[in-house]
């Protein structure tokens, strides 16, 4: 996989819901374990995500920043709602 860009049309410090994170996470066919391995956290985590949203910073280049713009982004270019 290529090093995904930056391009999530989320805000810098905005709040991404718990509900997006998920509906992200099943239209990209992974399951929880499998999704905490991509962002490498735990499952833990990702139901922490999922339950109170999370903050994917834009404003520092991370790995989880960079990754969850280019799932965003795949989701959003697909036309689902």
């Amino acid at each position: 996989m290529s090093e995904p860009a930056v391009t999530s049309g989320v805000d810098a410090d905005e709040l991404v819901p718990g509900a997006l994170i998920r509906a992200v996470r099943v239209w990209q066919g992974l399951d929880q374990v499998t999704f905490a391995e991509c962002f490498k956290v735990s499952r833990r985590t990702v139901i922490r995500w999922e339950n109170s949203g999370n903050c994917f910073s834009r404003s520092e280049k991370t790995f989880h920043a960079q990754l969850w713009a280019w799932m965003l982004k795949r989701y959003r270019d697909s036309g689902v709602t």
